[in-house]
């Protein structure tokens, strides 16, 4: 009788990990998104780091908003510049969040904490001309040849992570 009950508690115990494991790669399936962007139009005066949005920035960052209102945010990030937390706001707003900085000079580190923290979510990330590509560059884990004029606002890229590949795609707004 002992026998015939351990026999039972083992298989119960070996058939746990299967029905757990193929629900946790059913999670390590899920896409990752990240969307990209830098600021939008900028002031040209004053202090660099507090120089904020002009009205056609300010427009763009609504229209930033809108065009993610369909897209699942789970966070929002930007560096500490006034131009990236403006363009980023509107949409944080709207998704009932708060914008959380990042570094701007630690993109590596920033990479490793958004797969850390964002697995299986799609989280919006707001930067510069220089550091959008690199970060995009990071995350897909080659050189993607990315260049974003300074006269440029109105690229926004798209990852898409899985467990099996990364993907890019670029639009305008």
């Amino acid at each position: 009788m002992k026998s015939t009950f351990f026999l039972l508690l083992c298989s119960l115990f070996l058939s746990l990990p299967t029905q757990f494991g193929s629900e946790l790669n059913a999670q390590n399936n899920q896409e990752t998104v990240i969307y990209l962007v830098r600021h939008a139009e900028k002031e040209t005066t004053g202090p660099n780091k507090e120089r904020g949005l002009v009205e056609a920035g300010e427009q763009r960052a609504e229209k930033l908003s809108q065009e993610l209102k369909d897209a699942p945010i789970k966070a929002v990030y930007a560096t500490e510049y006034k131009r990236t937390q403006l363009t980023a706001k509107p949409t944080a707003r709207k998704k009932w969040k708060c914008v959380k900085e990042y570094d701007k000079n630690d993109l590596e580190g920033f990479a490793k904490q958004i797969w850390a923290k964002h697995q299986g979510e799609t989280i919006l990330v707001v930067g510069h001309s220089d550091t959008t590509p690199r970060l995009i560059n990071i995350l897909m884990g080659k050189d993607m040849k990315i260049y974003i004029e300074e006269s440029e606002y109105d690229n926004l890229f798209k990852v898409v992570a899985t467990k099996e590949a990364r993907d890019l795609e670029q639009m305008k707004f």
